[in-house]
């Protein structure tokens, strides 16, 4: 996985190649593998548990390694698109470094986090065939894509909201510039509530299989209400500056209409003006949280309990 958040033509082509060739490879090499189980392992029910666990595990890695680079991809897009109309693309080389170690630090991380959990969830037992050892490189190769998305999922917002969006916004480019930015933060929460979707279809969250189902399932929503909490906050924000705006404009109003010593064409130049940028500013959609997004969760928190619902008969 390259450590960086650098874009170019070719690696935004390819953004989903790599972890498609990953599954493909491991499926394949997953059945290429069905010879190294014993005979009495092949007649036995747990076979096929095994085997479906292991591919279950395998399409979620290839699942968090693509929205892992779409995410960065975008992150990419976002700050240099920020940084470019505000005339302050040098500092981007800055942004680039922190993200690259911040990731490094967090890769780190995610394969101790991943080494723990494959020993806890053994209970240390050794693999004493090609197969299982197949399958503990699958899982762990799991849970280090895993730990690392989630990790990457709940620092990513921070970091944008630390760094593009603590500022109040002066102007309406100001919140398209804003805007840039929270459209990672909702690319983030839009994929964690994929994935989420993804767990009773696959049986990932059910009694078999409850840690890791249970363990996916809190994170990713946690990642849901950190994205949410980043949402707000510049929602929040956006906000605020409509309703500054147009007292603002209120006041103007209100002094341009009490004077009688200005030409009377020019004040009515001057109050239509002041009235259609009121206009403008009140009609100008801010909130990153829209009646859309809203509508998209209610529907989701509908879909998915019937989807375990479903999934569980």
């Amino acid at each position: 996985m390259t450590i960086s958040l650098q874009s170019t033509t070719a690696a935004r082509s390819q953004v989903w190649i790599t972890p498609i060739c990953y599954a493909a490879g491991a499926l394949v090499l997953q059945f290429l593998l069905l010879a190294a189980f014993d005979v009495s392992v092949l007649l036995h029910q747990q076979f096929t548990a095994v085997v479906n666990i292991t591919s279950i595990l395998t399409v979620f890695s290839a699942c968090f390694w693509a929205a892992l680079r779409l995410m960065h991809r975008r992150a990419n897009s976002a700050m240099l698109a920020y940084l470019l109309d505000e005339n302050s693309l040098s500092h981007f080389a800055f942004y680039r470094k922190r993200a690259r170690v911040r990731l490094r630090n967090q890769a780190v991380l995610s394969v101790t986090l991943a080494v723990a959990c494959v020993l806890w969830l053994r209970e240390a037992h050794a693999p004493n065939s090609l197969a299982q050892w197949y399958q503990l490189i699958i899982t762990t190769t799991f849970w280090f894509f895993g730990w690392l998305y989630f990790i990457q999922g709940v620092s990513l917002p921070r970091f944008l909201r630390r760094h593009f969006l603590t500022r109040l916004p002066d102007s309406i480019e100001a919140i398209k510039r804003q805007q840039k930015v929270t459209g990672v933060v909702r690319y983030v929460l839009f994929t964690a509530l994929a994935i989420l979707l993804l767990l009773p279809v696959t049986g990932l969250a059910g009694a078999e299989h409850e840690w890791i189902g249970m363990a996916v399932s809190i994170s990713l929503g946690l990642m849901v209400l950190f994205a949410l909490n980043v949402l707000w906050g510049a929602a929040q924000k956006a906000r605020a500056f409509q309703l500054q705006a147009i007292e603002r404009i209120d006041k103007k109003l209100y002094f341009l209409g009490r004077q009688s010593k200005y030409r009377k064409d020019a004040l009515e130049h001057a109050i239509t003006r002041l009235q259609n940028e009121k206009v403008l500013i009140a009609s100008f959609q801010a909130n990153p949280v829209s009646s859309r997004l809203i509508a998209l969760l209610l529907i989701w928190c509908t879909v998915l309990p019937l989807l375990w619902l479903l999934s569980s008969h």
